[in-house]
């Protein structure tokens, strides 16, 4: 017997239920298609409105060992689904499904979404924690909420049922590609946050809490939070990209300063072959990626996990503009070691008034940011800050670590 799907759905709301004690998830769709075969396919769902729901105690049967092929492509937990646009998952309780922390149970998932809002959730205790330790925990996909990519919107002009529709993003200047604000999200093992998009994102006001980690996988590099945006700086041109070249590889350094800028401002806006014409930006048939993470809680508690080492907690990577201001990150363990509590890179970075704290001497270093402009201001940490630009283009000042009480000269190498 093979299965195929009917075709997409459209414009669904689902709102005010109580969703509970199912066999499998609270919402979601009806199969998932192995989509490394040949004609592999999606169930896809367009204006999906999931709102004041109560989503409890699903996922009861026992979960079948998910195939090799299909472990990037399926999970289990409250709403499970698989390609989606407009995704819109307001004020819901989503809490207590699955049968335990060992089976790979997520809150929220998807492969791939075409702008997401999810805003005022309680996602909680899916895959509730019991006394088995987390090294016996199943392979698959775990954590609060989990999303594989996250797509700008894509905006249909002449609706849906006419096969000769018009489309046109609208990432670029309009609807949010994704929107994460004011949840409160405890995953028992696996991340509280897992995303990568292309687009604008926020993510402001949550508070995202990891109760463990199973020292394997993406959990190795993020124990916690791991956010990615592969969307590009308005500012970029073939240009300007060609100038920057030619100065990495000493073409450039004999000229005067005067005569290199005149030489950087004309081949970086003017395009010099017939017909000359201006440069135009490399997002026009891309996404900028402008990313805040902004106001959150992000608490890594790992106090009952046996001896490990993590690379970070919060790892968050733009190719655009980061900004990572007015957090609060934490990490307590006894046993385990983390090289940095959060890893920040992009083209460009800022980092100010956060507060980083860990476990005393579990941190190699607070805070690592990276990016071709860097400004790191006006934080509170443990262990040492760190910052680097690849332009040599920094502000790295006003911080505070803890560990300096005690040794003066301990973070000042390491700048």
């Amino acid at each position: 017997m093979r299965f195929v799907t009917a075709g997409d759905l459209y414009d669904i709301r689902i709102t005010g239920n109580r969703i509970s004690d199912m066999g499998i998830n609270g919402i979601g769709v009806v199969r998932f298609f192995d989509l490394a075969n040949k004609g592999g396919e999606m169930i896809g769902v367009h204006g999906l409105y999931i709102a004041d729901n109560f989503i409890t105690r699903c996922m009861r049967r026992n979960l079948a060992q998910v195939s090799q092929a299909m472990q990037f492509f399926i999970a289990y937990g409250g709403i499970a689904l698989a390609k989606v646009s407009d995704l819109r998952i307001l004020r819901n309780e989503i809490v207590l499904n699955g049968k335990s922390h060992l089976e790979p149970i997520c809150g929220v998932f998807a492969i791939i979404v075409q702008g997401l809002q999810l805003d005022d959730n309680r996602i909680v205790d899916n895959g509730p924690k019991t006394r088995e330790p987390a090294e016996n925990a199943q392979n698959g996909i775990r954590g609060g909420v989990h999303i594989w990519i996250v797509m700008p919107i894509v905006e249909q002009l002449s609706g849906w049922t006419d096969p000769s529709f018009i489309s046109r993003k609208v990432g670029l200047g309009g609807v949010t590609t994704c929107a994460m604000r004011d949840n409160i999200i405890i995953a028992p093992l696996g991340r509280a946050v897992t995303f990568f998009a292309l687009g604008a994102v926020v993510v402001n006001r949550n508070r995202l809490v990891t109760e463990a980690t199973t020292g394997r996988g993406l959990d190795l590099i993020a124990a916690s939070a791991l956010i990615g945006n592969l969307g590009l700086s308005n500012e970029w041109t073939l240009g300007l990209i060609s100038v920057i070249v030619l100065g990495m590889f000493g073409k450039m350094e004999a000229m005067p300063p005067k005569k290199l800028c005149q030489y950087a401002t004309l081949h970086g806006l003017i395009n010099p072959g017939p017909p000359q014409s201006l440069w135009p930006p490399i997002v026009r048939r891309w996404a900028t990626g402008k990313t805040l993470i902004c106001e959150n809680q992000i608490t890594l508690d790992v106090t009952d996990e046996p001896s490990g080492f993590g690379l970070s907690s919060v790892l968050a990577f733009s190719l655009d503009d980061l900004g990572m201001t007015d957090n609060q990150c934490e990490i307590t363990t006894t046993n385990m070691f983390f090289f940095v509590d959060a890893l920040l890179a992009g083209g460009s970075v800022r980092v100010a008034d956060n507060r980083f704290s860990e476990t005393w001497r579990h941190a190699g270093y607070s805070s690592l940011s990276i990016g071709s402009m860097n400004t790191t201001t006006d934080n509170q940490s443990t262990h040492c800050l760190r910052a680097q630009s690849l332009m040599n283009l920094l502000v790295f000042r006003d911080n505070l670590a803890l560990v300096t009480a005690f040794c003066k000269q301990e973070c000042e190498d390491r700048r």
